[in-house]
């Protein structure tokens, strides 16, 4: 039986254009060679979207599309389909297709009936796997039992579950001192700052973890090198969402402006999420409090993680797994990527903020068993109610 682990909270419409040739990279030191050839395939993935619209059994013989460690696109297709799908969706020869099972929507499908039984059947989190065709799931408690009671209810069997302990918890991690360009603090807990944004009432502020929440009341002060610069306002945790609005002081004298710099002399352009480029296999960078600038890729697209605090189960949905390092103190750092603005131009655009990261028992990050997961920009602004400049 794998040792207990503990799950710590830590927490576009874009429009690309065709591959560009000597792309002007509008900030710091510019994608890799592997993100570029992400990009080339990204633009590929969305012609192809595009074309499918007009293919009546797309959703029945889709399987899912990632990019591989080359930056390659993968398609999955059911299992005979294949020639159809390639020869009709003018598939190029470049893009790899693999057939599989089950299409994604039957995934999807399948994930959303287990769902409704998070809490009843311990689940700590639950998603669907672009790469293995399989839904994955972590289990905390009472593992046979559950294990009998998921595959009796879900329709396929492609079912890869697995046991987290009985003594996984969630915890708050906004307690470590942090800078990410800026870094704020208030009632003794650090937290770091995601994005510029304004509230409804167009008023500047600064996006970081909603879980503050549980420490930070509603108009407390938040601190920047020891002087006020604002206030908290919305928190949501919960629902899609795990993020605040804190809402920057301005004063007669004392005037707090947010910016767009990321630590390491980096900035972002906008703020942004087109749901067809969410890939997983996709390169992203964190920028947190504690651990700096880490990089890493996508996991998994749509993930629902289970976190208990205070004796109540929290559930937050369409999370974004990844295998960036982040510990505590990292809560709220934006997570960006690069995209193509039009023309040459390419410019780096913030995807979410840190939401949370399962450690070990010394809230340590284990490579090749500790991930990390980010709730994204456009369930945010939602939940938020908030603009971005």
């Amino acid at each position: 039986m794998k040792k207990a682990i503990i799950v710590l909270l830590l927490l576009l419409a874009i429009f690309f254009a065709p591959s560009p040739v000597n792309a002007q990279i509008s900030s710091d030191d510019g994608p890799s060679d592997i993100e570029l050839m992400q990009l080339k395939s990204i633009a590929t993935y969305k012609q192809i979207l595009q074309f499918s619209k007009e293919y009546l059994t797309f959703e029945d013989e889709f399987g899912g599309a990632y990019l591989d460690s080359s930056g390659n696109l993968v398609i999955n297709v059911v299992e005979g389909n294949k020639k159809n799908f390639c020869d009709v969706l003018e598939i190029p020869s470049d893009v790899i297709v693999n057939e599989v099972r089950y299409s994604f929507r039957e995934l999807k499908e399948t994930q959303s009936l287990i769902e409704k039984h998070m809490y009843e059947y311990d689940i700590a989190s639950i998603y669907s796997s672009e790469k293995t065709n399989m839904i994955v799931i972590d289990l905390r408690d009472n593992y046979e039992e559950n294990f009998f009671h998921i595959k009796e209810l879900a329709k396929i069997d492609n079912l890869d579950i697995n046991y987290v302990g009985a003594d996984a918890n969630k915890a708050l991690t906004a307690n470590y001192y942090v800078t990410n360009g800026n870094y704020f603090s208030s009632n003794g807990f650090n937290f770091t700052a995601g994005f510029d944004a304004k509230n409804s009432s167009g008023k500047d502020g600064v996006v970081t973890a909603g879980h503050i929440q549980f420490d930070v009341e509603y108009g407390d002060e938040i601190y920047y090198g020891g002087s006020i610069a604002g206030y908290r306002k919305q928190s949501v945790f919960g629902g899609s969402a795990d993020a605040s609005f804190i809402e920057l002081k301005d004063t007669l004298f004392t005037h707090w402006h947010s910016t767009h710099n990321l630590i390491g002399n980096k900035y972002y352009t906008a703020v942004g999420l087109d749901p067809e480029y969410l890939l997983v296999g996709l390169s992203i960078d964190k920028f947190g409090g504690r651990t700096g600038e880490t990089t890493g890729s996508i996991i998994a697209t749509d993930v629902s993680e289970t976190f208990y605090i205070e004796g109540v189960y929290y559930t937050i949905s369409h999370t974004v797994r990844t295998n960036y390092m982040s510990l505590k103190g990292d809560s709220g750092g934006p997570i960006t990527y690069w995209v193509w603005t039009g023309g040459t131009s390419i410019a780096r655009f913030v995807m979410g903020i840190q939401s949370y990261a399962l450690l070990d028992e010394n809230d340590e990050w284990v490579d090749g068993t500790s991930y990390s997961g980010f709730t994204r920009v456009d369930y945010i602004k939602s939940a938020l109610n908030i603009t971005f400049d």
